[in-house]
């Protein structure tokens, strides 16, 4: 703590000695003329972005002929988005885990002829394959016009948690991003068919921001964001979009409280003795506040991500990143994003993160 403090210190000097400087007529000037540039650039740019959200008439595209894959629609956004662009006439490849899950049955039950469910595994190069082989023989006079990777999982888990080895983080990468990858290159050559196609990923704000706890599933989210980045320039010279959906934390089956806290109860016993010892009951009662935290603050009404996604895939220029947050939210982000570490770790630290979220108090210990 002693080196924060004397960051802190070294921080209040540097500020005022600047400030200082700052006055100084001909400098302050400057700053001005640099601001008024800033605010002029980003209001330009906010009411093109305006104009191009509201001119549908322009950007969208028509869905006929248009197929679309999303991967992960057991439940969730891809459950919903699968329903969704099956209404707005566009024909819909809906891959699930389970093709028996009750998600599955309600898209053959709720959607017409257009939309097929198949199994698909991302974790799986034969599912992949065959995956393949599916959407080529069922595209008939369609192209593959967006693929959606929405395959997700989700844990609660810190790193040292859980039994001797990486397994619990590598079943997060596997899914969250090498699926992502795994599916991507696949469908690239059915992609490349088809001009103005697009990759659309769904990130998250635990790619953005890391918080104790989400280590392995803010790891892949980070390394999604690093793959869709890498990917939208390689892939650019081939008329192909790639988009990020980065949404805040909604009510579904990935942030399913029971789910959550069965697996860090489950993990915690599974955990070294001596490992347990050192964290201690008090440890992992504000780990489980956390969870209280991501839970109190979750949405539970999705219509702000289907509508990036639909945007993504329906706009004939989609943005780069979506970033579906509110307003404050989207501040409270960026300042985060751009403090120094020290900084960071302040706002994160439980005795300023807990008073500000107004936590509910945890009702459970294990």
């Amino acid at each position: 703590m002693g080196h924060n403090i004397d960051a802190f210190k070294h921080f209040g000097i540097a500020f005022l000695v600047i400030l200082l400087i700052s006055s100084i007529r001909s400098i302050e000037h400057l700053f001005s003329s640099f601001g008024y540039y800033v605010v002029v650039l980003y209001l330009s740019w906010k009411v093109a972005k305006l104009y191009r959200k509201y001119d549908t008439n322009i950007y969208k595209v028509d869905p006929e002929s248009r197929a679309v894959l999303i991967t992960g629609c057991d439940s969730g956004f891809g459950n919903k988005l699968a329903e969704l662009l099956d209404n707005k006439g566009f024909t819909v490849f809906a891959s699930c885990l389970d093709p028996e899950s009750k998600g599955a049955k309600h898209l053959v039950n709720a959607c017409s002829d257009r939309l097929k469910v198949f199994k698909l595994d991302v974790t799986s190069d034969e599912d992949v394959k065959e995956a393949v082989k599916f959407v080529n023989d069922n595209l008939t006079a369609n192209q593959l016009w967006a693929l959606v990777n929405n395959a997700g999982i989700a844990q609660f888990l810190p790193i040292e948690w859980g039994p001797e080895g990486v397994d619990s983080l590598q079943k997060q990468m596997d899914v969250n991003v090498l699926g992502a990858v795994r599916v991507t290159k696949a469908f690239l050559p059915l992609l490349r068919k088809c001009n103005h196609s697009r990759v659309i990923n769904m990130g998250s704000l635990a790619g953005r921001l890391a918080f104790p706890g989400v280590s392995s599933y803010s790891m892949s989210k980070f390394s999604l964001r690093a793959f869709n980045d890498c990917l939208r320039n390689e892939v650019k010279q081939f008329d192909i979009n790639v988009v990020l959906i980065e949404p805040t934390v909604y009510s579904t089956d990935l942030t399913n409280y029971d789910l959550w806290i069965d697996n860090f109860q489950t993990k915690w016993k599974e955990t070294p003795e001596e490992v347990r010892r050192e964290y201690g009951a008090e440890k992992c009662d504000i780990l489980h506040e956390r969870i209280n935290s991501v839970m109190y603050t979750a949405k539970e009404n999705p219509q702000d991500v289907l509508d990036a996604l639909m945007d993504a895939i329906s706009s004939s220029s989609p943005e780069s990143c979506y970033y579906v947050y509110r307003p404050l939210e989207r501040v409270v982000m960026s300042v985060l994003e751009w403090l120094s570490p020290d900084f960071y770790d302040l706002g994160i630290d439980e005795r300023m993160y807990f008073p500000l979220s107004k936590l509910l108090r945890n009702k459970y210990r294990i």
